[in-house]
């Protein structure tokens, strides 16, 4: 068991490298307000204060859940760039490479604390050896090409335009495509550490220093990640009970008006600092619930430009369910045609999917489109049974396609299957 003196220590040391990982971000956000996001200070991000940049999952949980695992600082905090008010190419390898750079005069500050200190056995010795090299560390992290990583945001506004479509999907994983090279990839590891030990040596840390340091890090991190785990979960708990909460994933929850206001009050709130997709997306749905159909299109088209540059575990939504949220407002406000082409563009990339090919036939039959509307039910029925089967026999917005003479045989066949 830990003694009180260690985990108080190994404390200090995380809250100092999630500072630092502040830090790194304020780089970001001071160079994107310079080159023309604005939108950074109404976000409260040029304060300098941790709070802004502190999610309890990203910022503490994960990155304590890999120093544990093997010393690998993983970034945790994150600032939400408007990256089509920045104003050139250059601009926007600026705000990439910011990040790393106050990295590097973070890790220099550590650098001239530790030189006057001569018994490299204290905790205090041991404290800053640790975070010098895992910020030595972090800058190298960074500076990898991955989609994802700052290093490829330095690179990606200068590759070619075609390039883009088949990069976006790729951001979301490149963190973890990085792990996958430290834990299957020995090679990778091992330069990367060597390179890490190199420049740590110059600046006097040994080996062994940053050896020792992390393993008494890790002797009491253990208990620190069950604490925070435990006000991780005590805080999504608290949160659930209060009156503006609105959980997206159950859309079929009645809502009174007064409730779903104070939830858009509270998600307005929280986008003012982290307008992440996931949190854009809350807004639309809320306000699907208010039935302010301007207002969700407006909101799920910021999300979908969030969406196409979303940086490292920003959002668990996918495209196709902004696509579809953007469908049935089109159809709510009976604009049939715009929600045609959204259910064509889910189809383009994803065939298989019945819900789609449902919603497109609804359009269709609104269309008094016929032959059309038949041929993209069928597609919608089309294998194993599925809640859609008995949802057409009853659904008004199918009513004309009920004259064509293959509907009651498709139906037939469904009630068969």
């Amino acid at each position: 068991m830990p003694s009180f003196t260690n985990l108080l220590w190994c404390t200090l040391v995380f809250v100092a490298f999630g500072f630092s990982v502040c830090l790194h971000e304020f780089g970001h956000a001071i160079v994107a307000y310079w080159g023309g996001d604005h939108s950074v200070k109404d976000k409260g991000y040029l304060t300098l204060n941790p709070l802004r940049y502190t999610n309890v999952s990203t910022t503490l949980v994960l990155p304590l859940i890999f120093l544990l695992m093997g010393g690998i600082p993983l970034p945790g905090a994150a600032v939400y760039i408007n990256h089509s008010a920045l104003r050139s190419k250059a601009w926007k390898s600026a705000v990439s490479a910011a990040g790393p750079l106050a990295t590097i005069l973070v890790a220099l500050a550590l650098a001239a604390a530790i030189a006057p200190l001569q018994n490299p056995n204290t905790l205090l010795y041991q404290g800053i050896a640790l975070l010098l090299t895992l910020e030595i560390a972090a800058t190298f992290l960074n500076l990898i090409p991955i989609p994802g990583l700052d290093g490829f945001g330095i690179i990606n506004p200068w590759l070619p335009t075609a390039w883009q479509p088949k990069l976006r999907p790729i951001r979301k994983y490149g963190i973890w495509i990085l792990l996958g090279l430290f834990w299957t990839v020995p090679d990778f590891s091992r330069g990367f550490w060597r390179s890490v030990s190199a420049v740590a040596q110059l600046f006097g840390i040994p080996q062994q220093a940053f050896a020792l340091g992390l393993a008494q890090f890790q002797s009491g991190a253990s208990i620190l990640f069950l604490v925070l785990l435990a006000i991780l979960i005590g805080y999504k708990q608290w949160e659930k009970r209060q009156p503006g909460y609105v959980d997206p994933a159950k859309p079929n929850v009645a809502y009174t008006e007064e409730n779903l206001q104070a939830a858009l009050s509270n998600i307005n709130d929280k986008l003012k600092t982290e307008e992440t997709v996931s949190n854009l997306y809350t807004k639309a749905t809320i306000l699907v619930y208010l039935q302010r159909h301007d207002e969700v299109l407006a909101t799920v088209e910021k999300a979908i430009t969030r969406h196409k540059s979303q940086d490292f575990l920003e959002s668990e939504i996918t495209y196709n369910n902004l696509l579809f949220l953007k469908g049935s407002t089109f159809f709510s406000q009976k604009q049939y045609e715009d929600c045609l082409s959204v259910f064509d563009e889910i189809l383009s990339t994803a065939p298989n999917n019945k819900d789609a090919a449902y919603n497109k036939a609804c359009c269709h039959a609104k269309l008094g489109q016929i032959e059309e509307g038949i041929a993209a039910l069928t597609q919608a029925l089309s294998g194993e049974k599925t809640p859609l089967h008995d949802q057409c026999q009853a659904d008004e917005d199918l009513l004309a396609l009920r004259s064509h003479p293959n509907y009651m045989a498709l139906i037939s066949q469904q009630q068969s299957a």
